[in-house]
């Protein structure tokens, strides 16, 4: 019986040793020294051995299988969509998998439509106070109703704001801070939310990425979500009528209607109100580890 465990494991060894030779060529196409960097894999000696680090990290067993999750068929009935006809689909699938892997580390209860929809003001409160651990706690009142919240760090080649998919019917939201702004965050994360509420669990959605299978109505209907819940386009057309276009103003504004003032400076700078020299001291760095 030993013999032939040892025989069974050399065996295996043997065929590991294979796999990730033939991966070679297919790991060389993903953005290695930024993972290893970020320490979502260890840095190896050789070639192969760099190559079983990915599979390991994707929890493939062969490049192939790789292919056949992103680029075939079980992605695209899984989320209606495919990452072959995406801008670099590596990266993106490095991104999507170490969202993946974070959610898994997050333990939820079953998810409330009904309370998501409860806890929309005390997010839009946590949005206008933004203290220094707005993110813990994000992810603390998110969980109530089931919904998982994570960061994962942009990488060049992915340059994405968010995402949101189901994963054994839960809801996950993921999101980089790219751009470091707290305007920025904040809309994208509503937008996301949106996208739960509002859409259908058989859908992933990607932000700033173009895709095949992109729906620009459903995108349209999460941004109108979005401003909804950050800066009404009721509230944007009372501060134009009736308020100057002070720092001051803007400020006791944001005050008034519970958001903060960084949304509305965003968004008059984008609308060309206001120069973007404007109100600058109101954003706030989003710097996650």
């Amino acid at each position: 019986m030993n013999h032939q465990r040892n025989y069974d494991e050399y065996i295996a060894r043997v065929k590991y040793q294979q796999v990730s030779e033939k991966a070679v060529s297919w790991a060389g196409k993903f953005p290695l020294q930024q993972m290893i960097r970020l320490r979502w894999i260890e840095k190896r000696s050789t070639k192969p051995e760099m190559a079983a680090q990915l599979l390991t990290f994707f929890g493939v067993a062969s490049d192939r299988s790789w292919e056949d999750y992103y680029f075939n068929q079980q992605l695209k009935v899984a989320f209606r969509i495919s990452l072959k006809h995406i801008n670099d689909p590596y990266a993106i699938s490095v991104w999507l998998r170490k969202g993946e892997l974070s959610a898994q580390q997050i333990h939820h209860q079953t998810y409330s439509e009904k309370e998501l929809k409860t806890i929309l003001p005390a997010l839009k409160s946590l949005m206008a106070e933004q203290p220094e651990n707005f993110f813990q706690q994000l992810q603390a009142i998110c969980l109530k109703a089931g919904v998982k919240v994570v960061y994962t760090p942009s990488i060049s080649q992915a340059p994405i704001n968010g995402a949101t998919r189901w994963l054994n019917d839960s809801p996950l939201i993921q999101l980089t801070g790219r751009g470091k702004r707290n305007d920025l965050f904040w809309f994208s994360f509503f937008h996301e939310v949106g996208h739960i509420l509002l859409h259908g669990k058989k859908e992933i959605f990607l932000e700033e990425i173009e895709y095949r299978d992109k729906d620009i109505g459903k995108e349209n209907e999460a941004d109108a979500f979005a401003v909804k819940w950050t800066f009404s386009q009721d509230e944007e057309t009372d501060l134009i009528k009736k308020l100057p276009r002070t720092e001051d103003g803007i400020y006791a504004y944001a005050k008034k209607i519970k958001t903060h003032p960084a949304l509305i400076i965003g968004r008059l700078q984008h609308k060309k109100y206001v120069p973007f020299s404007f109100g600058r001291q109101f954003f706030k760095t989003i710097e996650m580890a």
